[in-house]
């Protein structure tokens, strides 16, 4: 028994030899520290004479790399100005949270981290709508309630968090945002970036981002439905959930890959019907042996309405691109006179009309359309009419010289044509509901239409125009971008 004692006492003195050694200490001019694992040191707490503050870049030998959770934080009068050396890496939470009479904070190049409710001023004389550091998007200072974060943005700390109150300042209400549109450049959504957006009913989180924090989403009320792409690896602890007395009304979350790690209570005091969904690809990770339950939350696959979708998709371009291949083939262009080439475009027109079951209301145009168009459909509410036409308009230009051009621009608007009847519910087409609702986001709420120059990101990745030129067997126009929502096809090219 006694050497079983002292075996486990060496265990025990083995296993402490191998964990990371932490030493808390403090200096003399009140630099409260810790040395980590790897030999560096992170300020925990400050007690000095205040005013003007500048951190060393190193305490004993050691390199200074973090600003501790709450550091700082207390000085309510006193602390005027904190300058963080090169070097440092890391702004943890809270670190100058109350810091009332702080007006800058000097942040150098290399801080790749500014955790929530940083404290961090607003420098004098900050304009525009962001407030950003490196890359890290601490604050929204806008007043529109659409927000477009801007490309470049790698991550959002606590930019739209209720504990940065903007009420009473040049701002807006953050809990009254109604929809964020984040840029592909964002990898991670930070911890409590979005908290308490009571209504938030949109938001699109981009290919690429591969962590969601602690509360991100917290108290989202209104947020109904979101999307996660396959990129996500982690989410965090409440990232969408509620609390007791104040439900959240999220309904659906689509899954684009395999299960993520999540934290605890993600989804809490959700919609008592909330289901996620999970592509059929991935079901032997989601649902190896039949599960309807993963980690608590019902989960279900996404139902045959999309497969049935997929497969008519699918069918249609097929069909559609043989045409160009017989009678509608570069050969037969090449030998036909103007006239008979814009023949042609009539008689693909039709066909295509067939395969796409679109009704017989619709009519082929030519007319001149600006230098950098060549088809136009109008398939979105005009706002000076309020009424819907049904015109697919062919450019009169060239002498119709372009072949490959022209032929897809025809395949291109007719499926604008499809999509605008399935929005209108006005043909029975096999289309999702999820779809559906994409396509009418994106064609008649005007955030992208028109609004961007033909080669600018906004219009490609829309849904309805990723969904129009994958269609029509125009990749080429799609690469190096990802979509807001694919449908069918492939999000990324």
């Amino acid at each position: 028994m006694k050497k079983r004692a002292i075996s486990l006492i060496l265990a025990f003195c083995m296993l402490v030899a191998l964990l990371p050694t932490i030493t808390f200490a403090a200096t003399s001019d009140g630099y409260g520290y810790r040395v980590l694992s790897d030999g560096t040191v992170e300020i925990s707490s400050y007690s000095g004479k205040g005013g003007k503050v500048t951190i060393p870049s190193t305490i004993d030998g050691m390199p200074v790399t973090r600003i501790g959770e709450w550091a700082f934080s207390g000085w309510e009068e006193g602390l005027t100005s904190v300058t963080i050396p090169e070097g440092v890496t890391h702004i943890g939470e809270s670190a100058f949270d109350k810091c009332f009479d702080l007006k800058n904070v000097s942040i150098p190049e290399s801080v790749v981290y500014i955790g929530a409710d940083s404290g961090i001023p607003i420098p004098s004389g900050h304009s525009g709508d962001f407030f950003i550091v490196n890359d890290i998007l601490v604050r929204y200072t806008g007043t529109s309630l659409d927000v477009v974060i801007p490309d470049g943005v790698k991550s959002i700390s606590s930019a739209f968090s209720e504990n940065y109150p903007l009420w009473g300042e040049d701002g807006v209400d953050l809990r009254t945002i109604t929809s964020v549109s984040i840029p592909n450049s964002v990898a991670s959504i930070g911890d409590r970036a979005f908290w308490t957006c009571f209504d938030l009913e949109e938001v699109k989180i981009p290919y690429g981002v591969t962590s969601i924090g602690d509360g991100a989403f917290f108290l989202c009320r209104n947020l109904k439905s979101i999307t996660i792409p396959a990129t996500v690896t982690y989410i965090g602890d409440n990232a969408f959930s509620g609390e007791e007395g104040w439900n959240v009304y999220l309904k659906s979350v689509n899954f684009e890959g395999k299960p993520p790690q999540i934290g605890e209570e993600v989804f809490h005091y959700a919609d008592p019907d909330l289901t996620l969904y999970y592509p059929a690809i991935y079901v032997f990770h989601w649902a190896p042996n039949g599960e309807t339950t993963w980690n608590g939350y019902r989960i279900a696959q996404l139902g045959s309405e999309r497969n049935e979708e997929r497969a008519e998709d699918w069918r249609m371009r097929e069909e559609c691109l043989q045409l160009l291949e017989g009678k509608y083939s570069e050969k037969e262009w090449k030998k036909a006179t103007k006239n008979g080439r814009k023949e042609m475009l009539i008689s693909l027109f039709n066909d295509v009309k067939e395969i796409l079951n679109l009704s017989d209301s619709w009519k082929i145009y030519f007319e001149e359309l600006g230098f950098f168009y060549y088809g136009k459909t109008d398939a979105y509410l005009n706002e000076n009419t309020n009424e819907y036409e049904n015109k697919v308009i062919i450019a009169d230009k060239f002498g119709y010289t372009n072949y490959y051009l022209m032929m897809r621009t025809v395949i291109h608007e007719c499926r604008h044509a499809y999509q605008r009847e399935v929005i209108l519910g006005e043909n029975d087409h096999i289309v999702s509901d999820m779809t559906r609702q994409k396509w009418l986001d994106s064609s008649l709420k005007g955030k992208y239409i028109h609004n961007d120059s033909i080669n600018s990101r906004p219009y490609f990745q829309q849904a309805v125009e990723w969904d129009a030129y994958y269609f029509a067997g125009q990749e080429n126009k799609l690469k190096g971008k990802t979509a807001d929502y694919a449908g069918s096809w492939p999000n990324k090219m």
